[in-house]
């Protein structure tokens, strides 16, 4: 590549290489076809039965060693008796991404590529989610305006985006590829996926507040930004889902568009960060008890015992009830617990409530 790149253009097509630890099998052992652990990255990427493994080692040059190939045969029947199943380009390079440079070797773990496999599938159809949303005439409102009418649970998601985005140029600035995935997919799976898509669902679905418009931009920007922030390790997914988003006719790829930072989205605070974990814990909460006993269509107490906490998480009191999917939740802010109730306590000044009978 060096030489044709200077034979060709008459400069370096790069400056600085990054090296990798050495990729060894799940055990930390080096890959050896004698021992039988041996990844090929196209298997992963297209995937392999047992069986295609098993007879592309009788036809290697281990056929002529009986001793070894039944070693090697057996060896490959412990590691992968299920073979390899297909992860793709972009999860591979995602989950090879993930791994920490620090120590002696990569231990490279199958089942860790099929849930970065799994990744990919989530990032899909939270994307064809917002799809069905945007609509053909769908306009993004300006940052004034969604700033201006939106709720607490939107700037949350909007914070999150900025401290990511802070995170992934300090982390590419440090080559440090393992603080930026980890971002990456914990914005994209525990922030996006797992709250911000589920509290918004009753405004896009039953939009009395007016309420959707925020949410949808609100979706469009993290959505826009996050495929952005995602591209260097997964440019073919994120290159299918981008051609995809309404009014960005403009971008001819997402390969040239410009990598998300703090100046674009200047939305961090920490305060409201910190409020919104409150509100998930209360949530988390609730939901533990439901579980616990087995209950169906509860109302839920949250119980206050300062005025600061009972403030904050009154913003947040829809979002509890969707979260949750309790009949209905109802904040208190004398400290008292109903009788007939199972509680768990939060923190100092507050305990959530479910009702037992």
């Amino acid at each position: 590549m060096v030489m044709l790149g200077q034979r060709l253009t008459g400069e370096l097509p790069f400056k600085q290489v990054y090296l990798h630890l050495m990729v060894r099998d799940s055990h930390g052992r080096k890959m050896s076809k004698s021992l039988g652990n041996v990844i090929d990255p196209i298997d992963v990427i297209e995937g392999v039965s047992l069986d295609a493994m098993q007879d592309r080692l009788k036809n290697s040059n281990l056929k002529h060693d009986n001793k070894e190939l039944k070693a090697a045969l057996k060896g490959q029947r412990a590691n992968f008796p299920n073979g390899i199943p297909e992860c793709g380009t972009d999860g591979l390079r995602f989950a090879l991404c993930t791994y920490n440079t620090q120590g002696v070797g990569l231990n490279l773990d199958v089942l860790k590529l099929v849930e970065y496999r799994h990744f990919c599938n989530k990032i899909w159809n939270a994307v064809k989610f917002g799809y069905t949303h945007f609509g053909s005439d769908f306009k993004l409102m300006s940052k004034e305006d969604v700033m201006q009418n939106s709720r607490a649970i939107d700037r949350w998601i909007l914070s999150k985006l900025s401290h990511t985005a802070e995170i992934c140029n300090s982390g590419f600035y440090d080559y440090n590829l393992t603080v930026v995935t980890s971002a990456i997919r914990h914005f994209w799976h525990k922030c996006l996926c797992d709250v911000y898509l589920e509290t918004i669902k009753p405004s896009l679905y039953n939009d009395e507040s007016g309420s959707g418009n925020v949410s949808r931009s609100v979706l469009f920007m993290c959505i826009e930004a996050g495929l952005r922030l995602l591209s260097p390790f997964m440019p073919y997914l994120t290159e299918e889902l981008y051609q995809r988003l309404p009014g960005l006719q403009h971008v001819p790829s997402i390969c040239v568009a410009q990598y998300p930072t703090t100046e674009e989205f200047p939305y961090k605070d920490a305060i409201l960060e910190n409020n919104t974990d409150l509100m998930l814990d209360v949530a988390s909460g609730i939901r533990s008890l439901i579980k616990q006993y087995e209950l169906t269509q509860v109302n839920a107490f949250v119980v206050c015992s300062t005025n600061d906490v009972y403030s904050i998480l009154c913003s947040y009191q829809d979002d509890i009830k969707t979260l949750t999917k309790a009949a209905s939740v109802e904040l208190l802010s004398n400290g008292i617990t109903p009788s007939g109730c199972a509680v768990s306590t939060i923190s100092v000044a507050c305990t959530v409530a479910v009702q037992l009978k």
